[in-house]
């Protein structure tokens, strides 16, 4: 009899404790958004605009869990058109995620990729300066497409991606020519995170009312290692390289692009930290050209600062930056202050 009454009574518990599992869920969701802004002095002798204040980039948009392995968001990007001097709004995210099992999750939409997202986590001051791939032109940081992840282990994470190749800014180009690649990330110890990208876009484009067909392929191809102590430390170097284009998108045969970036965080407590950077951009000669095609915009930088933490979500840097451009050698430099926020 006792035995009955415990089995009913194990019985109970389990579907009430289910039930209240079922209950648990809501759909819900939430406000996100990130506000990226700095005032900076120059230095140099050179440069017209000695002082300013600016804010570089504003996200704003709403993300929603339809279900605990469902969820979409919307994201649009504000941001300074240097030519028109004034702000516009893209579409920065429109996409839906589902993990169809714990270890494969589909991604559809206009999405953020993952190109440089392990380096821009270690690197950790986007709202300072974007990860080497973004900010020298070699990868878009999101596109319209599907992206597959995968799981392997507690080791190694794979992810196989379609892209329309034109980035967020962009519709699909006329002739429907698409961007395929992907990463493998393995971290073999707590701590060390090794990953690698490769992506490629067959060439297939209209030039002068002319079709040109596979004359080139777009290829990059990127390496990054980092190591991360919890509360301590972190380093990371990536390595980046991009061929037959001027930048992700734009087809040139035997043009390359390439150059690496090392950085580094030292956390002194739970507010502050210090940090460092150095980057090296450089482009190749083009036929019989004397110099570097990208030579105005190849050279090397350097960076150094100290962040401050005021609160979950807001904080502050002061940072100053040497960038010596490879064309005439000629030095710039300035102080930074920098403010993010992000909710």
């Amino acid at each position: 009899m006792n035995r009955i009454i415990l089995f009913f009574t194990l019985a109970f518990l389990t579907i009430n404790l289910f039930a209240q599992d079922k209950e648990e869920f809501k759909p819900s969701g939430k406000l996100i958004g990130s506000v990226f802004q700095n005032y900076n002095y120059n230095f140099s002798a050179k440069v017209k605009q000695r002082s300013t204040f600016a804010v570089e980039r504003a996200y704003i948009g709403y993300k929603y869990d339809f279900a605990k392995n469902i969820s979409g968001k919307v994201t649009y990007d504000m941001e300074y058109n240097t030519t028109d001097k004034n702000y516009q709004s893209f579409l920065k995210t429109a996409c839906i995620e589902w993990t169809v099992i714990p270890k494969l999750k589909l991604t559809m939409g206009m999405m953020g990729l993952n190109q440089f997202d392990t380096q821009e986590k270690n690197w950790g001051y986007r709202y300072i300066m974007k990860t080497h791939t973004d900010e020298y032109k070699m990868g878009a940081s999101a596109d319209l497409g599907f992206n597959a992840e995968y799981e392997i282990n507690k080791m190694f994470t794979i992810n196989a991606f379609v892209l329309n190749g034109e980035g967020y800014k962009a519709l699909q180009d006329n002739l429907g020519n698409h961007k395929y690649g992907g990463n493998v990330v393995a971290k073999p110890i707590e701590g060390l995170t090794v990953k690698g990208y490769y992506s490629y876009t067959p060439c297939k484009h209209n030039y002068a009312d002319t079709l040109i067909i596979d004359t080139a392929a777009i290829s990059t191809m990127s390496f990054f290692i980092g190591y991360e102590m919890k509360d301590r430390f972190r380093v990371g170097v990536e390595y980046n390289a991009l061929d037959n284009g001027k930048d992700y998108k734009k087809y040139a045969e035997d043009y390359q692009m390439s150059g690496y970036s090392a950085y580094a965080t030292y956390i002194i407590n739970s507010k502050f930290d210090v940090f460092a950077r150095y980057d090296l951009a450089q482009s190749n000669k083009v036929h019989n050209a004397t110099s570097a095609w990208n030579i105005a915009s190849d050279g090397y930088l350097m960076l150094g600062g100290l962040q401050y933490k005021a609160a979950k979500g807001v904080n502050f840097a002061l940072n100053y930056r040497h960038w010596v451009c490879a064309k005439d050698d000629t030095p710039l430099s300035g102080i930074y202050f920098n403010m993010g926020l992000n909710f």
